[in-house]
């Protein structure tokens, strides 16, 4: 099972925040994770829950399970079929999926940036 001290890790370095910082963001109290952290015990499944849906972007099951988000897609390919004959082998497809993503985190950038300029003419 993975530790809470090791998903902080995870968090910390996908994210560029301090254990405060997300602590904030979440919406826990001060002290909440960073107690343990370095207590190595655990937080109550709200928090877990809350960073989830905070950090949206963060891949939860690399950072629950530590599940490579590359070689969980590779491996994916892989047991799909022999994509060796194609010009661009697996690859290509990866690339493929990649854009689409771009595309998606785009159209949901793009979103917010009406959301808020909406917002400043109020």
């Amino acid at each position: 099972m993975t530790s809470i001290k090791l998903i902080i890790d995870r968090l910390m370095q996908e994210t560029g925040l301090r254990i405060h910082p997300i602590e904030i963001k979440i919406g826990a109290s001060k002290g909440v994770l960073s107690r343990a952290y370095n207590n190595d015990t655990d937080v109550q499944s709200k928090w877990i829950i809350k960073i989830v849906e905070v950090f949206e972007d963060v891949d939860a099951n690399w950072l629950f399970r530590g599940v490579e988000k590359k070689t969980q897609k590779v491996e994916e390919y892989q047991q799909m079929g022999d994509f060796s004959n194609e010009p661009q082998g697996w690859y290509g497809k990866e690339v493929e999926h990649l854009r689409r993503i771009i595309e998606e985190k785009d159209k949901r950038l793009e979103e917010k940036e009406r959301t808020i300029n909406l917002l400043m003419k109020n």
